[in-house]
């Protein structure tokens, strides 16, 4: 089924480019790839820093919800210290992306796409 996603998100892409405002686009698209690269950056952070580096940081959990999507299963929502360390974290390098588009940061959000994507 990728390539039919695929395909389908390449023509959603090019509908977009060819009747919408591309400054507007170019923006959302922005935002949309600068708030995957820090969630992805969030979870690459969390899986190498293990508890035994941070014994300081007690790994407990703050916040557990389980919410309800229609037609999607329970997501576990849970916000624990580490996650908000490694959010406070990636904030740096997803907000200096945004307003520079810096190609290191590009190509660093790219590998960090790609090993989310293989985990």
């Amino acid at each position: 089924m990728f390539p039919v996603y695929g395909s389908f998100v390449l023509f959603s892409l090019y509908l977009l480019s060819k009747y919408f405002n591309k400054d507007i686009l170019s923006t959302l698209l922005s935002i949309y790839f600068t708030f995957l690269g820090q969630l992805c950056l969030i979870n690459v952070l969390e899986t190498h820093f293990t508890p035994t580096s941070l014994q300081h940081i007690k790994h407990k959990y703050l916040i557990n919800k389980n919410i309800k999507f229609p037609f999607i299963h329970i997501v576990k929502f849970e916000v624990t210290q580490l996650r908000i360390i490694t959010f406070l974290i990636s904030i740096i390098p997803s907000a200096f992306y945004f307003v520079s588009k810096n190609y290191l940061l590009n190509n660093l959000f790219g590998i960090i796409f790609s090993i989310t994507g293989i985990e």
